[in-house]
């Protein structure tokens, strides 16, 4: 009789006891996370604050100076413009300096003997052909003649100092100017020497933008790319070892390609960038002076 009176007690009490301790769970939970979220507000007060008090730094500066959000921006704006100034003005300058160098360079031209260097500047151009001639201020009554040698300066590779080249040759003369084909035009023509492997050749520029081309080589030469090319000095109007460029490799690749199976040709890669000259010097034979 007593076992069957404690059966019931027992469940009532279990029945009694699950709901506690699932409350006990579910209060114990939300104080672990009340926990778990003060902590991390304490780790991450430092950061919070520091971005906090810049934002108010910015504010308390915007409302001293009296200006709005967008008084601010358009200061910015301003101050942007003024840079953008700055920096073209500053390019300006460099270039400027460029310039002034290569003039001096021009003017300071090494006297070559027989020759007296004549400077010019270049006051047109033909924008269809813009790399294969131009017209120089200066003509017959400074003493140039047509096939006289045309040198132009322009910095070095390694941007130390400058580099003097031939850039082409007169081809008409007037009083007071004279036209000048460089050596990408077919107009042009120079005898030159290739400094290591010691031959002579003629180069002719090819026109329509392809490279210039130094033919009658011998065909049994060794031509190697990088080679110095130098005038030959075979024109009684131009002076012998005057830079000229380099040989380089042709589209398929090679130094060099044996012509008409007689001769060697090989492409020339201009020293002189033509696109960007502005002044030259004339060489002009002191026997042909007015």
């Amino acid at each position: 009789m007593k076992q069957n009176t404690f059966r019931p007690v027992h469940a009532v009490l279990l029945s009694l006891a699950i709901p506690a301790v699932f409350l006990l769970a579910v209060l114990a939970w939300q104080s672990l996370r009340l926990f778990l979220a003060r902590s991390a507000m304490d780790y991450f007060y430092p950061f919070l604050k520091a971005a906090a008090a810049a934002e108010d730094t910015a504010a308390h500066a915007a409302l001293a100076t009296g200006k709005s959000k967008n008084d601010l921006a358009s200061s910015v704006a301003k101050m942007q413009e003024k840079m953008t100034v700055l920096a073209s003005q500053n390019a300006s300058l460099e270039h400027l300096k460029q310039e002034n160098r290569r003039l001096r360079a021009l003017l300071e031209l090494r006297q070559l003997p027989g020759f007296r260097p004549v400077f010019s500047e270049i006051i047109a151009r033909d924008p269809m052909n813009w790399d294969e001639t131009f017209l120089v201020d200066k003509g017959a009554v400074n003493g140039i003649r047509a096939g006289d040698c045309v040198l132009a300066v322009f910095d070095a590779p390694d941007g130390e100092g400058v580099v003097t080249a031939v850039a082409g040759r007169v081809t008409t003369v007037s009083e007071h100017t004279a036209r000048v084909s460089t050596l990408y035009h077919e107009d042009c023509t120079l005898s030159v020497f290739l400094a290591e492997s010691g031959q002579f050749g003629s180069l002719r520029g090819a026109g329509g933008g392809e490279p210039p081309v130094i033919s009658w080589l011998p065909a049994d030469g060794k031509y190697g790319r990088g080679e110095i090319v130098l005038t030959g000095g075979l024109s009684p109007q131009t002076p012998a070892g005057l830079y000229i460029g380099t040989v380089q490799a042709g589209k398929d690749g090679s130094v060099s390609r044996i012509s008409d199976h007689l001769y060697a040709e090989a492409e020339l890669k201009a020293a002189a960038r033509i696109s960007d000259l502005h002044f030259v010097t004339v060489l002009v034979r002191e026997a042909d002076k007015p």
